[in-house]
């Protein structure tokens, strides 16, 4: 009774921000600009046919991505400029086809790797002839396909400035219960970011790929 009454308050006397949109044409969302034909997205400019993305910059026909910009026809994807094709990837650079693939640049056709350079056809780091590299990639989709786990993002524990002080926590203010759910590690605070870590008393924490 009380939460019905709550949303009919919401409803009648809730006071609402305007909506912000600049020079849109056929867009829903909030802050908006210079962009065509763009569902559900926040904070994006010069966008089009983009579908539930944030933080975009240029970015064509790509959906459920974040902090991105130049990217074309990228799925579930985080932090890449000037990339296409890419599912599933976050932190890469100039990539074309990448799955699950972090913290890459200039690549091409790569598959569950980390912090390669100018390389293509890898799988988790290591490098395949064309065709061979093709089949392995189907017989581990379609493994991923029959577990569940294709087309499922990174686990919390892979986030790569901490779960817990990611930009979802800034939002969402994250309680234990909801880390242990997202099966994130717990990051020390005071020894830095996890790709950036202090170089204090010759401490330095080192990433293994």
């Amino acid at each position: 009774e009380w939460l019905a009454k709550f949303y009919e308050l919401w409803k009648k006397k809730g006071v609402w921000p305007a909506y912000f949109e600049v020079n849109n044409r056929d867009c829903t969302g909030e802050h908006i600009l210079n962009s065509v034909r763009c569902r559900e997205c926040y904070w994006q400019d010069t966008c089009t046919d983009c579908v539930r993305c944030r933080f975009g910059l240029e970015g064509n026909d790509c959906a459920y991505c974040s902090g991105f910009a130049w990217e074309t026809r990228s799925y579930m994807s985080t932090g890449g400029v000037g990339g296409a094709d890419n599912k599933f990837v976050m932190g890469n650079n100039n990539c074309i086809e990448l799955e699950y693939c972090a913290m890459c640049d200039d690549c091409q056709h790569c598959f569950g790797c980390v912090g390669l350079h100018k390389k293509e056809y890898h799988i988790f780091n290591k490098s395949y002839a064309k065709e061979e590299y093709w089949q392995r990639v189907d017989e581990l989709k379609c493994r991923m396909l029959d577990d569940g786990t294709y087309g499922e993002f990174f686990p919390g524990k892979f986030s790569l400035s901490g779960f817990e002080h990611s930009a979802g926590a800034v939002y969402f203010d994250y309680r234990e219960r909801d880390l242990d759910r997202f099966g994130a590690i717990r990051v020390d605070s005071a020894r830095g970011l996890v790709l950036a870590p202090k170089r204090e008393d010759q401490h330095v924490v080192r990433l293994r790929a």
